[in-house]
């Protein structure tokens, strides 16, 4: 099966550390990456830009990062959570911030994970290599949700 990888990073740079990560990992899923949280919803929701999408199936998983311009990671995953349509999508929150606030905050909203995004690249490929075993080797997924049975 391919699953379908939600990245939402602001950072040019930690985009490309993740996508080097993912190609150490043997990464063959796909990879959507989107820059903030306002477009994340208007792709999840077909809004703005991504109006026009037909028929696509919603990711199986979302790393999003908690310091993005327009809408934070907070914001938009108090969102994500609180929406029928997208409240069973995993989330793993990638951050900088070490704020127990942050943290704290990010698992009362409803976030599966908090990863310390500050580490070196062996460490990082690592990690990400683990976040992917366990949701798409080892967890049992809820079935796929696709933009027609939620919009419309």
């Amino acid at each position: 099966m391919r699953y379908k990888l939600l990245l939402v990073e602001d950072n040019p740079a930690h985009e490309e550390l993740t996508r080097l990560a993912l190609k150490k990992t043997g990464f063959s899923h796909d990879l959507i990456v989107l820059r903030d949280g306002i477009e994340l919803l208007e792709y999840l929701f077909r809004q703005g830009k991504h109006v026009g999408l037909t028929r696509f199936d919603m990711p199986d998983l979302i790393l999003l990062d908690l310091k993005l311009p327009r809408m934070n990671g907070l914001q938009v995953l108090e969102q994500l959570k609180t929406d029928g349509r997208t409240r069973f999508i995993p989330v793993v929150m990638l951050s900088s911030s070490t704020e127990q606030s942050d943290i704290q905050q990010s698992y009362k909203l409803g976030a599966n994970s908090y990863i310390h995004k500050r580490m070196k690249a062996e460490e990082f490929n690592a990690v990400l290599r683990d976040i992917l075993d366990y949701w798409f080797s080892f967890t049992k997924l809820p079935p796929r949700v696709y933009v027609e049975d939620v919009v419309g």
